[in-house]
């Protein structure tokens, strides 16, 4: 665990003291802190995850697989978004100019994906492996990319060696986009400098020389639009427009200004692994509970968290309201809206059904990612 002062003082009083490798870094650099974390990391396999993600149960397994097979660099998987339920990223490649593009690939088996031309793979930074051997030989993630586009730039590095990407559909996280020095907890942007730093940085590093300046006029023109979009909802006013155009273009200086890139050196020798967990199917729970019988089941539900269980808990009234789910600081997975309610976003907005039948359906849908068993459903009374 990368992090600062506080926050590491804050996991020590927790659950998890004496459980995770504590790294101290108040030094607001994404890059030096996935380093950090690769020198202090003790397994073959390195998964990254951020502060504003929670991540299913079968993560860390469901992502970590394929990188058995030799012929694979580098593995991603989906991440859903603030409701829990739709997808705020599937698959995508990154080209040498900054751009994301979609990728169309199955969403029930794992697939295999040789880099594009002039890109690579994209892997989210919330959601990402490699082997260690293989960021150390590419001398990690360049410190210049203090936030953004950080872990692309890795990407079309890897790519040269052209070995495969893997896309874990299964291999889900959560990701809430936490409030910073550099956005709001809506994604308003607060400081567009380090966006501005990174983007010019990127370019110097995969772009061709000519078409660097036209590629960072038509960025620019992309973040005014983007802000314009936040002045017309009314997060913001015309002066803080202003103020980030011109921070925009600040920050590209700021970029141009951090000189060549040096490949981080990584210490020899590693601290000994530390076993965070172990999941076992009987430390899998279903909890089921209508608004009216919450306060009778909450300790019950704190008692099996107390134990290590990990919980899901579907609440639902005899509503039609959306579904939302959420990790909850308690430490249980709670799904929560109306039996008549829909939950993917595609689904009608209104489906008759009756408690039972909903909860067997919304357990079945992440019972893969939960590590839910499906069988048992058929076993449990659910009321």
């Amino acid at each position: 665990m990368v992090a600062d002062a506080a926050s590491l003082d804050h996991l020590a009083a927790g659950p998890f003291a004496g459980r995770f490798k504590p790294v101290l870094l108040e030094q607001a650099n994404i890059s030096l802190a996935r380093n950090m974390g690769i020198q202090a990391a003790a397994g073959d396999v390195v998964a990254f995850i951020d502060d504003d993600s929670a991540a299913e149960p079968t993560w860390a397994a469901f992502l970590t697989a394929p990188l058995a097979d030799p012929s694979v660099i580098a593995a991603t998987g989906f991440v859903r978004g603030r409701n829990g339920i739709t997808f705020q990223w599937k698959a995508e490649t990154i080209d040498v100019f900054g751009n994301s593009h979609p990728m169309s690939v199955p969403e029930d088996e794992v697939s295999f994906h040789l880099p594009p031309k002039n890109g690579a793979i994209k892997t989210p930074g919330t959601n990402m492996a490699f082997r260690r051997a293989d960021l150390i030989a590419a001398g990690g993630f360049d410190e210049r990319l203090h936030f953004y586009l950080d872990e692309s730039d890795l990407n079309i590095r890897l790519s040269k060696s052209g070995l495969k990407t893997a896309v874990v559909p299964h291999a889900q996280v959560h990701h809430a986009y936490a409030a910073s020095a550099r956005r709001a907890a809506d994604r308003t942007p607060t400081s567009l400098i380090e966006i501005g730093a990174s983007q010019s940085i990127f370019l110097s590093n995969h772009c061709p020389p000519e078409d660097v300046n036209s590629t960072l006029g038509r960025f620019a023109s992309h973040q005014e639009s983007r802000l314009l979009r936040f002045l017309q909802r009314g997060p913001m006013g015309p002066e803080t427009v202003f103020r980030l155009r011109r921070e925009l273009a600040h920050g590209f200086e700021v970029g141009n200004k951090r000189g060549k890139w040096a490949p981080h050196i990584f210490a020899e020798g590693r601290s000994a692994f530390l076993s965070l967990c172990s999941q076992r199917q009987d430390d899998i729970c279903l909890k089921f509970m209508r608004p009216w019988n919450r306060a009778k089941m909450i300790g019950e539900i704190a008692s099996l968290v107390a134990e290590g269980k990990i919980v899901t808990v579907v609440e639902m009234a005899p509503t039609s309201v959306y579904h939302h789910v959420l990790y909850t600081n308690a430490g249980y997975w709670l799904q929560k809206g109306g039996t008549f309610g829909r939950s993917e976003r595609s689904d009608p907005i209104f489906r008759f059904t009756n408690f039972q039948r909903r909860c067997r359906k919304e357990i079945l849908r992440v019972s893969k990612v939960r590590g839910i068993d499906p069988c048992t459903l058929g076993t449990k009374r659910i009321r």
